[in-house]
């Protein structure tokens, strides 16, 4: 069977380091090799896996409340222990931060 990769583009909305287009272009080529979960080289660069990967962790961690975040533009919190509108701050830090053991560990790899 022939494996082929399907190349991917890039549109910079923003560019505040003032980077030129090819230090941009190779930045993003090797952020693309560096993924811990996958010996190929994968279509999005790594850290975009790794910010997805944590939400995930965190809406783990977050169980006990719902969140609707179906329009990503707003939320609504429902459950668990909160007040009229969601959990406090200290309640969600408390619930995502990692235990000791876990803190210097990319734990969700």
């Amino acid at each position: 069977a022939v494996v082929s990769t399907q190349s991917t583009g890039y549109t910079v909305l923003v560019d505040e380091n003032k980077l030129p287009a090819d230090m941009l272009y190779t930045v993003t080529y090797h952020l693309c090799h560096v993924y811990a979960r996958c010996t190929r080289s994968v279509s999005v660069p790594a850290p975009v896996y790794y910010a997805r990967l944590a939400t995930e962790r965190a809406r783990e961690h977050l169980g006990k409340w719902q969140f609707d975040s179906s329009d990503g533009a707003s939320s609504t919190v429902s459950g668990g222990k909160s007040g009229p509108s969601g959990p406090s701050i200290e309640d969600i830090i408390k619930e995502i931060s990692p235990h000791n053991n876990t803190k210097n560990k990319m734990y969700w790899v």
